[in-house]
């Protein structure tokens, strides 16, 4: 899969301001208009002559939201002050100036001569730009109404609170016509400081977690999109959700392609784009030009997005990218960075995952995505596969998917349990906030922290809080194990025969710990390896480290089994650092040998019983080695440096990933022998058992599959 290069933006308008707020684009292509956190100014600036025009003064307060009506020949201000100017885009004079809202105006939006507006004061209001004047003033949110859209025609309107409710409303009335989701939730008010927070949870199970961040009509369909940190399509006929798309962090804004079926979203890695007929499309530019804040097409589908000062840059910056093209909307890309990649151990199979929640899967043999698993919820640990290769598992918060790789439906494991029926004797609408003590405490679920294989038809799961569980594939049954756990590592448990290893972190107040003292634990507790008795379902012994107050510490960081049965892990610190080999089933040391080098990545055993560690420096990568029975580690070879190394030990090769791309090298002599250019290196590196493919995930959603010769 050869990477295609980013688009580079074809022009780019820096102004004197730090916080952008909102950018309209006219409708002759070249003129846009931008808001930002100052004392009132706008800023009219020409796109292809990258420079300021003018500015517009008539604000005593911060612009924060601007709109054009009436085909582009208005120009609305919404204000801090209180007012929403409407200028003349022709003359850049006032026409009028509305008046009404008694806080600060967070939003207008128009079509035609119908214009709404959205303030602090609670209100949604309705205007007539022909006599300016206004037709409507409700306080139905009950709380600052941050967001507010039209629809093309001007005969619809959304409009979203603080407190996280979405309402419609017909603007022939205007009236409110219906109330799309309220998720019960407050706003607290930080004392003496700007600043509010989302009280609770959205419990309802309709819309978003948090209170939207923009709202936007579907240009061709009876649709509404409103984003948070996802995007969920309405469908206003009647009022029900009809899907999300691919998740996003951190949504500031964002806008419909004028012909294209595509959403733009932007947030603080730059602008995304996902395609409304179900596929992903792959575009990301903006990276690095500082947390994207506003996003518009031009006529001629062009973007421009809005990119806020930084610590690297003093001042704000628009960018103009190309239009968007056929060959951008391909499937085969995530829409966001790969987090995981994971190969299954037949090495014909092959799992990616994003920050977004979606996993691929991959036929390795003909390089190609075969099914997508889009959970729509946070990822919470990397993927694996069955030994057998005949599933693919997915943690996701209290749960697992498994993705049949011969094809077919994933299956939830555990299944959801039924809503339960409602009891009219006992079930009431009329105290919502009651809580009892069968309400479940947040606390008390089940978070997955990681997971792995123990054989084909049952998975280790690592809880967040609590003892491992064994959890049945098929059945979706779960066996907790009994013991003092601690806190699990994000690492996947190591499973031999009956036993399963599992690095973690003893907090202060942990059993095994000694009775608190003076200089006792530190604060992030102490390093441990622990191993869990699969058949006794209890936990066999504990290996601990000193408590540290650094957030790197080497004590037991890692582990891994060598074929003999036996475990290495590290033990020590800096120059006093040891690779030891512990008996798996009581945990007492067989070998010690000291680390020169101090910390490196986890071993490699190769196929005649060396142990080979890869030592990342800033100036080069060095490979050290331990053969057999030998009682000090050897130099073995020098390469430069690099982002990512793995081993093929079975065909004595070495996969090198730096800044220019991925390198080919045997491992006996360090000989170069074969080279693929990647545009983007920052990414993930796995290599198939068998050692004939290496999969790559960037962090522009691509995923790279290599032949090794």
């Amino acid at each position: 899969m050869a990477p295609e290069p980013l688009p580079e933006p074809l022009y780019s308008l820096v102004l004197p301001e730090r916080q952008l707020q909102s950018v309209v684009l006219l409708p002759d292509g070249d003129t846009c208009v931008v808001s930002a956190e100052n004392g009132g100014e706008v800023h009219v600036a020409s796109l292809s002559g990258q420079r300021v025009l003018r500015r517009l003064e008539e604000h005593t307060g911060p612009v924060n939201s601007l709109a054009l009506a009436d085909d582009g020949r208005l120009l609305l201000t919404a204000s801090d002050d209180e007012t929403i100017g409407v200028w003349d885009t022709a003359s850049w004079e006032v026409r009028a100036v509305l008046t009404g809202h008694s806080g600060y105006i967070r939003e207008v939006a128009a079509s035609g001569m119908t214009a709404v507006s959205g303030g602090e004061d609670g209100t949604f209001r309705v205007w007539d730009l022909e006599d300016a004047v206004c037709r409507g003033v409700f306080d139905d949110h009950g709380m600052s109404v941050d967001h507010v859209t039209v629809s093309p025609d001007g005969l619809r309107a959304a409009s979203s609170s603080r407190a996280n409710k979405v309402l419609l409303w017909d603007l022939t009335g205007p009236k409110l016509e219906r109330e799309l989701y309220d998720s019960g939730q407050t706003v607290l008010d930080v004392p003496g400081m700007q600043l509010y927070l989302l009280a609770g949870q959205n419990r309802t199970g309709v819309g978003h977690n948090g209170a939207p961040k923009a709202l936007a009509f579907d240009t061709t369909r009876n649709w509404l999109y409103t984003a948070a940190d996802e995007v969920i399509c309405w469908d206003l006929a009647d009022g029900s959700e009809r899907s999300r798309l691919p998740r996003r962090r951190y949504i500031n804004a964002m806008a419909a392609h004028p012909e294209l079926p595509l959403m733009a979203t932007v947030s603080m890695d730059g602008v995304h784009f996902a395609a409304l007929d179900g596929e992903s499309a792959y575009f990301h530019p903006g990276l690095g030009s500082g947390s994207a804040a506003t996003v518009a097409f031009l006529p001629d589908g062009r973007t421009v997005s809005g990119h806020d000062a930084d610590y690297e840059t003093e001042h704000c910056t628009i960018h103009v990218w190309p239009a968007l093209t056929g060959r951008e909307l391909r499937g085969d890309h995530h829409s966001t960075g790969v987090d995981e990649v994971a190969v299954d151990p037949t090495g014909r199979w092959a799992a990616t995952t994003d920050n977004n929640g979606v996993a691929f899967l991959w036929d390795l043999v003909d390089a190609i995505r075969v099914a997508t698993l889009a959970t729509g919820e946070e990822i919470a640990c990397a993927p694996f596969f069955t030994p057998d290769a005949s599933r693919l598992v997915v943690p996701v918060g209290d749960h697992l998917h498994l993705v049949p790789t011969a094809g077919g439906e994933a299956v939830r494991v555990p299944a959801p349990a039924p809503d339960p029926a409602p009891d009219p004797k006992t079930d009431t609408d009329t105290d919502t906030d009651t809580d009892t003590d069968e309400t479940p405490d947040r606390d008390d679920w089940l978070h997955i922290y990681a997971a792995g294989p123990i054989d084909d038809d049952t998975a280790l799961v690592l809880p967040s809080s609590s003892p491992p569980e064994v959890w049945n594939l098929s059945d979706g049954t779960r066996r907790p194990l009994h013991g003092a756990a601690g806190r699990p590592s994000r690492s996947a448990p190591l499973v031999s025969d009956r036993y399963a290893l599992i690095t973690a972190t003893l907090d202060e107040d942990h059993p095994l710990l000694p009775p608190k003292s003076k200089g006792g634990p530190g604060l992030f507790g102490t390093p441990a390896l622990q191993c869990w008795d699969l058949v006794g379902g209890e936990l066999a012994w504990t290996r601990q480290g000193p408590p540290t107050e650094e957030r790197s510490w080497p004590y037991y960081a890692w582990a891994v089994l060598l074929r003999d049965g036996t475990v290495a892990t590290i033990t020590g610190y800096g120059e006093d650092s040891s690779l030891q080999i512990l008996d798996v089933a009581t945990g007492d040391p067989r070998r010690e040998v000291p680390m020169p080098d101090g910390y490196c990545a986890p071993p490699t055993e190769l196929p005649d019983g060396t142990l080979a560690l890869v030592y990342g420096k800033e100036d080069a990568v060095h490979i050290r080695e331990l053969p057999p029975n030998a009682d000090r580690i050897e130099h073995r070879l020098t390469l430069p440096s690099a982002r990512s190394v793995s081993l093929a030990p079975t065909r004595g090769l070495l996969l090198r990933l730096d800044d220019t791309g991925l390198h080919l090298h045997r491992l006996s002599t360090g000989e170069s022998l074969a080279s693929a250019e990647l545009h983007d290196t920052r990414g993930e590196l796995a290599v198939s058992p068998d050692g004939r493919t290496a999969t790559v995930g960037d962090r522009n959603g691509d995923v790279h599959i290599f032949r090794i010769p």
